[in-house]
């Protein structure tokens, strides 16, 4: 895992604490999560390959 990943993996985690809590509008944990998945996704498909992030 990337450090982007890993940033936004912690990201969600706590995002979707904070709304349990009733600090945070649920939508943005749910936003976080998918663009996690979606990361964790192109770190699959481009394995092989090395992004300037």
């Amino acid at each position: 895992m990337t450090k982007v990943t890993i940033i936004f993996a912690v990201l969600a985690v706590l995002s979707t604490a904070l709304s349990m809590a009733g600090f945070l509008p649920a939508l943005l944990p749910q936003t976080l999560v998918a663009l996690t998945l979606c990361g964790a996704l192109f770190n699959v498909i481009g394995q092989g390959e090395r992004h300037p992030l």
